[in-house]
C-alpha cells in the first residue's frame, strides 16, 4: 500500500509493506490525518491512449506550448469540446514584435539624445518629427497585431 508522509513540509509517497518498520515519527504523521493513497485516490482513474503521426504531434506540441499547457491537457480540452483559446500571435510573431520594439526603443533613445545634446535648427526638427511619426506608426502597427 502507498502512503503519503509529510516530513519537514515535504510530502513523500512511500510504499510500505510492513507498518512495523516505520519510525515513531512517521507513525505519528500518518496518524495525524495524512490520507492513504490507493489506486482509488485519483478522481480521473481512466486512461485513454491514441496515436498520432510525428507531424501531428509537432503541431499539437506547438499549440500546447503557445497556450502554456501540456499536450495531454490540450488533447483533453479538445475532446471535451472546451473552447481552446488561440493566442492572438504565435511564438515567432511574438519574437518579431519584440525585435521591432527593441529597434523602436533604440531609435527613440537616439532621438532623445539628439534633442538633449544639440541645438535644434528647423531642418533637424523636421527630421526628428518625421522619425517620431515613423515610430508612432510602427507602434500603432504592433498594437494592432497584438489586438
Amino acid at each position: 500500500m502507498f502512503y503519503l508522509i509529510n516530513f519537514k513540509h515535504i510530502s513523500y509517497f512511500v510504499m510500505i509493506l510492513d507498518v512495523t518498520f516505520l519510525t515513531a515519527h512517521h507513525k505519528r504523521s500518518i496518524k495525524k490525518g495524512v490520507r492513504f493513497l490507493t489506486t482509488d485516490y485519483r478522481r480521473e482513474s481512466k486512461q485513454i491512449k491514441f496515436r498520432v503521426t510525428p507531424e501531428e504531434y509537432e503541431r499539437l506540441e506547438a499549440m500546447a506550448e503557445t497556450l502554456n499547457i501540456s499536450v495531454p491537457m490540450l488533447a483533453k480540452q479538445a475532446t471535451q469540446k472546451k473552447r481552446i483559446k488561440q493566442p492572438r500571435i504565435d511564438r515567432q510573431g511574438a519574437l518579431e514584435i519584440a525585435k521591432e520594439l527593441r529597434a523602436i526603443g533604440t531609435n527613440l533613445n537616439q532621438l532623445t539624445k539628439a534633442v538633449h545634446t544639440s541645438h535644434i535648427d528647423e531642418t533637424l526638427a523636421k527630421k526628428l518629427l518625421r522619425k517620431l511619426e515613423m515610430l508612432r506608426k510602427g507602434l500603432r502597427y504592433l498594437w494592432q497585431r497584438l489586438n
